[in-house]
């Protein structure tokens, strides 16, 4: 697999932030790479770890604004310009344990305060654990908005 369109998505993109490392799931390779010029600027691609649903990995050190998207070339009034961006790779294309992916994910939401937030964190956080697939945790983290409290 060598080119990053190859990838099967939807996908867990693992990202720094302020209070440590966050995860969230990608559903297409358009989402990944239309973002805001602002996004950008601010380093949102430094060191994103993006997982695949068949356990491969690919790490990114930076973004590339390639063009705008949308009418007026993607400017906005009032808003920053929507961009589609070409994603600059850190490591090539490799394979990430189901163990690894879970140990990640579990640190990101000890990490994470919105997580211990759910009403039922640690049943969320027990499924996690013994999910037996990388797509059974996407599926449990991309499902995890539209849990009824």
């Amino acid at each position: 697999m060598n080119r990053l369109q190859d990838l099967k998505f939807p996908a867990l993109r693992f990202f720094s932030e302020s209070n440590g490392e966050s995860v969230d799931v990608v559903a297409s390779y358009d989402e990944l790479t239309t973002t805001t010029s602002y996004a950008v600027r601010t380093g949102l691609f430094t060191k994103i770890t993006l997982v695949t649903a068949d356990g491969s990995a690919v790490r990114f050190k930076s973004a590339r604004i390639l063009h705008g998207v949308g009418p007026f070339w993607g400017y906005r009034f009032l808003f920053h310009r929507i961009v589609n961006v070409e994603l600059i790779l850190d490591h090539c294309i490799v394979p990430l344990p189901l163990e690894e992916v879970k140990s990640r994910v579990g640190k990101c939401l000890k990490d994470e305060d919105l997580w211990g937030e759910m009403g039922d964190f640690e049943e969320f956080e027990n499924a996690v654990n013994g999910a037996g697939s990388i797509s059974e945790i996407i599926g449990l983290i991309s499902g995890a908005g539209n849990h009824p409290e």
